[in-house]
């Protein structure tokens, strides 16, 4: 094989792996991005359930609300279900029972 057609191939070699690796970095950049925006949805969505139990609490509710991470963990998994394509009736009756379970526990002393 001839030394020109060696480095035209090496140039080539280097260009395709660049890239690859180019859209290989943009594809985890981007479901990194959407994950994070998911997650900070979730939280966003947790303090304002966790402010309406305040505000309900308040006004005749329940007397015992339960601490916020409670609420934020009940969406980030709710969030994770739609992210992952697995909501359904049966993931979502688990899900309840999951926090249930968490909201039926004595409170700490």
């Amino acid at each position: 094989m001839a030394p020109e057609y060696i480095s035209l191939l090496s140039a080539l070699a280097g260009a395709l792996i660049g890239g690859l690796a180019s859209v290989g970095g943009i594809f985890i950049s981007g479901r990194l991005e959407s994950r994070r925006q998911l997650t900070r949805l979730a939280y966003e969505a947790g303090q304002a359930d966790f402010k309406l139990a305040l505000e309900n609490a308040g006004n005749g509710g329940p007397r015992r609300v339960m601490p916020l991470t409670s609420f934020i963990y009940f969406h980030v998994k709710y969030m994770q279900l739609i992210e992952g394509g697995s909501l359904s009736k049966e993931s979502l009756e688990k899900l309840r029972k999951e926090v249930d379970a968490l909201w039926s526990m004595p409170p700490r002393q």
